[in-house]
């Protein structure tokens, strides 16, 4: 057929509960479009609950050509009777390419699931 692109898509995912209060988890995203480079993305995150208390990280890579851009972060969170706070501190380097638009909302998703 003529005129028509080819686009491939590869996805996989894996989580795995480590203890009743922790897991992990790994993704990898690899997008291939006819006429472009190939986009890579490969993230791993994880977090563990003590009590009142959520730690959280997640790191993500991706590649495309010469370009390798990271972005991750790392939070900590109270959940208690009156009060919830979080503080999270993340980056995202400016080569960090994502043609799929995959981006790590675990941190955002916490925010919004506290914030309920």
């Amino acid at each position: 057929m003529n005129g028509v692109e080819n686009n491939q898509n590869f996805i996989l995912s894996a989580s795995q509960s480590l203890t009743a209060t922790s897991k992990i988890g790994a993704a990898f995203l690899s997008h291939h479009k006819q006429g472009n480079p190939s986009n890579n993305v490969g993230s791993v995150s994880g977090n563990a609950r003590r009590g009142r208390f959520l730690a959280f990280g997640e790191l993500t890579q991706s590649w495309m050509d010469a370009s390798d851009g990271r972005t991750g972060g790392i939070g900590l969170s109270y959940k208690g009777h009156l009060i919830e706070a979080v503080s999270r501190a993340f980056f995202v380097d400016p080569d960090f390419v994502n043609n799929l638009g995959y981006h790590p909302f675990f941190l955002n998703r916490l925010a919004k699931n506290l914030a309920l």
